[in-house]
């Protein structure tokens, strides 16, 4: 299955399964120079699929997240809430003054972008490896990422409402002595 493959770079896919279309939904980061001659403005962006049961790509890419810019944008990860059959995406995009903050967007099931980008963390601490998972009994969406702002890298994570709303206000998951990365979840 070919789900991208163009002249710019696409790395980093991250899924997440539809239970109610009985399809999967992956995101993917998109970079590259916008020049033939690879040496002028380098653009970055986040983009999507969907693809059937059987392994078939549907539709145009996705590509509601953000607008592709030379700002960068990174660690895309979907999770599906059936009840509403919608997507929250999280990923982060660096900023000229606090660094790389946390963000999320919710997207109906054909990717079409209902709320805009929804800012969850930004602060100067550099905000990195966001995962997201759908919790089916309390009908929220989980956020766990790291960043420095006490010096070392921390897990944090959020929980929000199906609308993007803070359910549970930010927490600190794990400030073990040295730096704590790349969580995950299931």
């Amino acid at each position: 299955i070919i789900i991208a493959g163009d002249d710019i770079f696409e790395w980093f896919p991250m899924g997440t399964y539809n239970a109610v279309e009985n399809e999967f939904c992956v995101f993917y980061r998109i970079s590259g120079f916008l020049d033939a001659q690879q040496q002028e403005a380098w653009m970055s962006g986040l983009n999507g699929r969907r693809i059937s049961h059987n392994g078939d790509v549907l539709g145009e890419p996705i590509a509601t997240l953000t607008q592709p810019g030379t700002g960068l944008q990174a660690w895309v990860k979907p999770a599906h809430n059936p009840y509403r059959n919608e997507y929250m995406v999280s990923f982060v995009q660096s900023q000229d003054a606090t660094g790389w903050d946390l963000f999320a967007a919710i997207l109906d099931a054909r990717g079409t972008n209902l709320s805009g980008t929804i800012t969850i963390s930004a602060i100067a601490a550099q905000a990195q490896h966001p995962v997201i998972i759908f919790n089916p009994l309390r009908k929220v969406y989980f956020i766990s990422w790291d960043d420095n702002r006490s010096g070392d890298r921390t897990v944090y994570g959020i929980m929000l409402q199906a609308d993007g709303t803070v359910d549970t206000p930010e927490f600190i998951i794990c400030d073990a002595p040295g730096d704590q990365i790349f969580t995950d979840m299931a």
